[in-house]
């Protein structure tokens, strides 16, 4: 089986590509879900997924897993194949300040998790870039997935799916840059000048106002400005028990409360500080340290303790998984 993620912009080349025979076999994922449970009788080979453009790759990903694993054949999930126009991820990676103003309701974040878990990623129109900018755009798609294979489709070329019969779904779940940096496990198999990570860490907590302050300057704020993308575990002073998931595409953020400890007993928080890997173009790693570090609480909030940070101002966005 193969799942596709597929921008709007790339959708006809992506089809000439795969050739009648096969684009007429993508049937919608969401669709085709419900017979995987059913236990009906389906062609593994055959079974060719659109996924939705808005759509998390690790929640699709996971949600195949556990609907095959209702279905009494053994279904392996070939490969992910994410599909992109090269100018639209340019400019949402690069330029996403115009591209949210273009397309309000795009998901910058679902764009991204959809490259971090794909084993491919084709690239369509990308003779439309400029040579550098566009050994630029296929680094950064290698720092946020180094294992991903990158193929640029020309115009008239085929798409050969892998149908090496092996299982990628765990793998594809792993395969984020994010995932490697905080492990000491990174290498992106594409390298550019301009193209670097960051890794953040610190034992305290964050002063959740100081650090909406600080995205509250848009694009123009240090983890907006050349921050491509974010991601990693924090912990906010006002959620002490609370292990966050900071997910940034640009300037768009979202932070998911991954896990609480609910005993109210509890002498310890779950988890203490941030590890945080930061992906960009022309990152300045020093200034990102500072305007981080200020948003730790100072020595003073810090001894307050739990009972003190709870009564802290939180406008941070709060989203359960």
């Amino acid at each position: 089986m193969h799942l596709f993620f597929t921008q709007q912009a790339a959708a006809v080349a992506l089809r000439r590509a795969l050739g009648p025979s096969a684009a007429d076999r993508l049937v919608e994922f969401d669709a085709f879900v419900p017979h995987l449970r059913s236990a009906a009788d389906v062609t593994a080979t055959d079974a060719l997924l659109q996924c939705r453009g808005d759509a998390g790759a690790p929640h699709v990903i996971s949600e195949f897993v556990s609907a095959r694993d209702e279905h009494p054949r053994g279904l392996a999930l070939a490969s992910v194949v994410t599909t992109v126009d090269a100018l639209t991820l340019w400019d949402m990676l690069v330029a996403p300040a115009l591209y949210r103003r273009r397309n309000p309701g795009a998901s910058l974040v679902a764009t991204a998790t959809q490259i971090e878990h794909a084993t491919v990623v084709v690239f369509t129109a990308w003779t439309s870039l400029a040579v550098d900018d566009l050994h630029l755009l296929v680094a950064l798609v290698g720092h946020l997935n180094p294992a991903a294979t990158v193929v640029l489709l020309g115009a008239d070329a085929p798409l050969a799916l892998d149908r090496h019969g092996f299982d990628d779904a765990e793998a594809s779940l792993n395969r984020a840059g994010w995932m490697h940096v905080l492990s000491d496990t990174f290498a992106p198999r594409s390298v550019h000048a301009r193209v670097s990570t960051f890794r953040y860490q610190n034992l305290r907590p964050f002063h959740p106002g100081r650090l909406a302050a600080l995205f509250d300057a848009g694009p123009d704020s240090p983890v907006g400005a050349n921050v491509v993308r974010a991601v990693g575990f924090c912990q906010l002073a006002s959620r002490p028990h609370t292990v966050v998931l900071w997910d940034q595409c640009a300037t768009a953020l979202q932070f998911t409360a991954m896990h609480t400890d609910t005993d109210a007993c509890a002498e310890e928080s779950l988890a203490f500080g941030q590890d945080i890997a930061f992906f960009g173009v022309d990152l300045d790693p020093a200034r990102l340290q500072d305007v981080l570090d200020a948003c730790i609480l100072d020595d003073d909030e810090f001894l307050a303790g739990p009972a003190g940070w709870t009564a802290l101002p939180d406008p941070l966005p709060r989203r359960e998984t």
